[in-house]
């Protein structure tokens, strides 16, 4: 009969100064992504990433500086009066181009 080994005390992923080491599903959590897409961005050396042997590990700071590498700044439109006149032209020159097929009909 095979007995079950005794619960570890403590968490599964060690922590460090420079942060938390996490799991590739735990950094998919953490990222709200899949366990797959992680594994593809380490394949493609698209994250940074710790290797043990076969062990993989994400430090949360990584990540975190990662992502503010990758943020894209919002860019702002320009929404005012231009825009509307630009409208106003259309459909002006729409109505008399159509003003003026009918006539000729």
């Amino acid at each position: 009969m095979i007995t079950p080994a005794p619960a570890r005390s403590g968490s599964a992923t060690p922590k460090t100064s420079t942060g938390e080491y996490l799991t590739v599903e735990q950094a998919a959590e953490y990222l709200n992504i899949t366990d797959h897409f992680v594994r593809r961005l380490i394949r493609e050396r698209g994250i940074p990433f710790v290797e043990v042997g076969q062990i993989v590990r994400l430090r949360r700071t990584d990540i975190n500086d990662h992502l503010e590498g990758r943020s894209v700044p919002a860019v702002r439109r320009w929404v005012g009066a231009d825009l509307f006149a630009t409208r106003v032209v259309t459909l002006a020159s729409a109505s008399a181009w159509r003003s003026r097929a009918t006539s000729r009909s």
